[in-house]
């Protein structure tokens, strides 16, 4: 590849990289009939060599051994797919591509033109676009490079059309034995990758590759490690089946392990990226760049709805904290994290100032120093802890008797609560857009943090990790339902005051007094 590259691109240097290696290697087993599955499906940011790699080189080296191969390659425009056929011929037509041939071919040459080409071996190419006129031709490789035009996916009758011949016409272009491939970046939510997956979701080798490393959810990419065609899933053993892990390979496409590590940091520097999301804005990055398009109308949570937390005097704010918790300090664990809201002292709809978060990948035994200093730093007056669903019984209520007795022990009273995780991630999140749309949710847009809890706002709920966007949802409900009730409480009885957990049991007597008093009061 590097041979070739500096024949095509000499103004260019070559920068190798694992991901190209990753291509190559998945784009031969295709060539060789040793993928498992029986169609490929690549989704990679712009600027990655995508097209070079797939629609220049790969037909070329086909036909290096293979020139019977026959070849139908399309985009969203048929300018591009004319431009790398064009390449392609022009590296085939150089000595050094001659050298490299182990099984002698030529071209015919009253068939020899940009579009559409054929050697004496009964191979072929033949370059169009997705829309153009492919009936009557069958191949063995029928190959899509971008198959959506980015300023044309949001029209439903542009992208309605492509997703019909994609389902209607290509499947019936390829020869026995072929392979349907498939390469280009995410545009919409509903565009061809995400059609095609829900219908042959099991019949697709899919790579998915994130300018930016996010770490996988739970139990995504998940392939049959070893699995091969025509054989079924059953008969694999179970000890097979590993989340994240290539099927070809066993090893997992992504060979990142650092949240925000750059695709090709050598080509693309996090100065670039950062222009690239202010040029683009939110929903373009993060379809074309991090493969997670989102609507871009009616967004659950919209960053922009945040404005910047003004200045303003802390002492005139109740501060209140939320945590989301996790327990595991492993790197590629979820994280535990905490928001710290400063609220106006105004009862209807007060403001919320985002003002620090707290986040750290902690096991349990070191919840309640870490957290617990983050206390002593900022001293709210009212902190809610997530109660996760499967914990063991009280381990909630335990923790908060612990982070305010280590307070307590260094002089800080607080008011600690559990917290109960209601409903699914969505239905927790809903109590947020009201009021940041309202204006009624500030933040510090210059913190370190906001990025963090932005991305994943931009991309719920499809994100891998939403801890923060939890700990907001619960900070907001802590405001609502628990602010007022503890500012009363304080009002009369001190500041010092705070929740006191007592057994619901009855009494075993009851005064008469008492009795008749309450009876009357039934």
């Amino acid at each position: 590849m590097q041979q070739a590259w500096r024949i095509l691109e000499p103004a260019v240097p070559f920068i190798d990289s694992w991901h190209i290696g990753l291509l190559c290697e998945h784009l031969e087993a295709v060539s060789t009939g040793t993928l498992p599955e029986p169609n490929l499906l690549i989704n990679t940011p712009p600027g990655s060599s995508k097209s070079l790699i797939a629609s220049v080189l790969w037909p070329a080296w086909v036909w290096t051994w293979a020139p019977w191969t026959r070849w139908l390659t399309t985009s969203y425009d048929d300018g591009l797919a004319l431009r790398d056929a064009v390449r392609t011929r022009r590296l085939m037509q150089t000595d050094w591509y001659r050298s490299q041939v182990s099984v002698p071919w030529a071209f015919v040459g009253d068939q020899n033109v940009k579009g559409n080409y054929v050697n004496d071996k009964t191979g072929w190419r033949i370059a169009t676009s997705i829309k153009g006129e492919v009936t009557g031709h069958h191949a063995h490789m029928v190959c899509v490079d971008d198959p959506h035009h980015v300023k044309k996916v949001e029209s439903d009758a542009e992208r309605e059309a492509t997703l019909t011949i994609w389902r209607e016409v290509f499947p019936s272009r390829v020869l026995p034995g072929g392979v349907r491939v498939m390469i280009g970046q995410r545009t919409h939510e509903e565009d061809v990758t995400a059609d095609w997956l829900a219908r042959e979701g099991q019949d697709i080798h899919h790579i998915e590759l994130k300018m930016e490393y996010e770490q996988p959810a739970e139990g995504g990419g998940q392939h049959r490690v070893g699995l091969e065609r025509g054989r079924s899933s059953e008969s694999v053993p179970n000890d097979l089946t590993v989340a994240g892990q290539c099927s070809l390979t066993g090893r997992p496409h992504d060979q990142r392990t650092h949240e925000g590590e750059l695709l090709i940091e050598q080509r693309f520097p996090r100065a670039v990226i950062e222009r690239r999301k202010i040029e683009l804005g939110p929903y373009a990055y993060s379809a074309q760049f991090q493969q997670t398009p989102t609507p871009r109308a009616g967004l659950l949570l919209n960053p922009a709805w945040f404005s910047q937390t003004p200045p303003i005097d802390r002492t005139t704010l109740d501060l209140v904290a939320a945590f989301d918790l996790n327990y595991s300090d492993a790197d590629t664990s979820d994280w535990t994290v905490g928001l710290l809201g400063g609220v106006e002292r105004v009862p209807d709809m007060p403001h919320i100032h985002l003002l620090d978060a707290f986040r750290e990948h902690l096991s349990e035994e070191r919840h309640v120093e870490h957290i617990g200093e983050w206390l002593l730093l900022h001293r709210p007056v009212l902190v809610g802890i997530e109660k996760r669903a499967y914990e063991r019984e009280g381990a909630t209520r335990d923790l908060c008797r612990q982070l305010m007795s280590y307070c307590e022990a260094r002089r800080f009273s607080l008011t600690i609560e559990p917290i109960e995780t209601d409903g699914d991630k969505i239905t927790r999140a809903m109590i947020i857009p009201g009021r940041a749309k309202a204006g009624s949710i500030t933040a510090d847009l210059h913190s370190t943090w906001w990025p963090i809890l932005s991305r994943q706002m931009s991309t719920f709920p499809r994100s891998a990790h939403d801890d923060d966007i939890d700990a907001l949802a619960h900070l907001i409900r802590l405001v609502i339902e628990k602010l007022a009730v503890l500012r009363a409480k304080q009002a009369l009885l001190g500041h010092s005051s705070r929740v006191q957990y007592v057994s619901a049991t009855p009494p075993p007597t009851v005064d008469p007094k008492w009795g008749a008093l309450l009876g009357g009061a039934r």
